[in-house]
């Protein structure tokens, strides 16, 4: 990585050539980081794209299925959790409005890329309440 840090979400393309790293932070410092970043396995090579627009503790990681966008969720101090998709042919950052504001532990990406799914919990024993945001393609 271009910056050793720690708490760190990542995801695989799924085609498997990139490895993409986002947020965490280091050692050093409990401040969380914006670093959006990748390792091109072809070219052997980290690489950095345009960071976040606010800092996410704990950041989870999921990409569509035609590798265009990238989406994370993560905890902010302002505004609680939010999700976030960073368009690859546009190089940009976006919220995605929720449906509630339960925290979500891990989300997962439909296989047809139209949909985020969470299970939302209260303990480690709830089965939890699926929530399920479209997503605009």
């Amino acid at each position: 990585m271009t910056l050793p840090r720690k708490s760190i979400g990542f995801a695989m393309s799924p085609d498997g050539k990139r490895l993409y790293a986002v947020g965490g932070h280091p050692p050093n410092d409990e401040c969380d980081i914006t670093l959006l970043e990748f390792f091109d396995f072809d070219a052997w090579q980290w690489k950095q794209l345009r960071p976040l627009k606010t800092t996410l503790a704990d950041p989870k990681v999921t990409i569509s299925p035609d590798s265009t966008k990238l989406y994370v969720m993560g905890k902010t101090l302002r505004q609680g959790h939010v999700i976030a998709s960073y368009d690859f042919s546009r190089a940009e950052w976006a919220e995605i409005p929720r449906t509630n504001s339960k925290e979500w532990k891990e989300f997962i990406m439909s296989p047809d890329g139209k949909t985020l799914c969470s299970l939302d919990t209260t303990s480690h024993y709830d089965v939890g309440k699926l929530e399920a945001i479209r997503v605009a393609l």
